[in-house]
């Protein structure tokens, strides 16, 4: 998905959006782009760039399974985007180093033609509602700019999926130490997809860093069409845990989750 991009930094003007791509020059690009190379670094009045970049890629895919799911995953896109697929916008952001996730499944052709992708990244001066944004735009003299990147300036990702799936970071867990043993607790948050009711089974698997199996807890849920739901599983108890320092930190145990049956 990083390789075989494009951008262009002189549309402007438009009446509409998006833009007619081949009415313009593109450059080739591979991901993570900034298009700002920094220039603020001395600390001058102000010295980061701003303004808007158009991004391009042509996808193809072929995809059999019609029960799939397809998202577009973004690490980063600063500091405001919008994202075009086929002429059509599938998603928007504010908050260039936050993440977001977008479901493009019906909108994304999986035939093998080709997909235009458009992402719109705009990078404006004085924003005043995110955080961690050009600093040479306050009023406050001294306030440091630091680094501000611009365009899609981290990974970007197409991430398949069953129509039940984990939501993105959608496993927490945690543990009460007590001595000589750990309560551990996790919460998950499952989403359906599709039109149907769908019995899940989750297993929880804990592990040390040999890969010997130290728990395992088991839940089964109905979830109902189109429904999500966030599922606690506490007062795991692992006795004797290997501990790490003073603070007492659960190490040399990994969580696995497996969606292991969907009827």
């Amino acid at each position: 998905m990083n390789n075989d991009w494009a951008y262009s930094t002189g549309i402007n003007n438009l009446k509409s959006f998006p833009p007619n791509t081949s009415d313009y020059y593109f450059t080739k690009v591979n991901l993570p782009h900034n298009a700002d190379a920094y220039d603020g670094y001395r600390r001058l009045l102000h010295g980061n760039k701003h303004g808007d970049i158009w991004y391009r890629k042509i996808l193809k895919l072929t995809q059999p399974n019609k029960s799939r799911r397809n998202f577009l995953y973004f690490e980063g896109v600063g500091s405001y985007a919008k994202i075009y697929l086929n002429g059509s916008l599938v998603g928007e952001h504010a908050g260039g180093r936050t993440t977001f996730t977008i479901d493009v499944t019906g909108k994304l052709k999986t035939n093998g033609t080709a997909n235009e992708l458009l992402v719109f990244a705009s990078h404006p001066a004085n924003i005043k509602d995110l955080p961690w944004v050009c600093g040479g735009c306050s009023d406050e003299r001294g306030f440091s700019e630091g680094s501000q990147p611009m365009g899609i300036f981290r990974p970007v990702h197409l991430i398949v999926t069953n129509d039940v799936r984990i939501e993105p970071f959608g496993i927490h867990a945690w543990a009460d130490v007590q001595n000589d043993k750990a309560i551990l607790s996790i919460n998950t948050t499952l989403k359906n997809y599709s039109l149907q009711n769908r019995k899940v089974e989750i297993i929880n698997r804990l592990v040390d860093a040999a890969g010997k199996n130290i728990k395992e807890v088991t839940i089964q849920q109905i979830l109902k069409a189109k429904d999500s739901i966030t599922i606690l599983q506490n007062n795991i108890t692992v006795h004797n845990p290997n501990l790490w320092s003073v603070v007492k930190i659960l190490t040399c145990i990994k969580l696995f989750l497996l969606l292991k049956k969907i009827i």
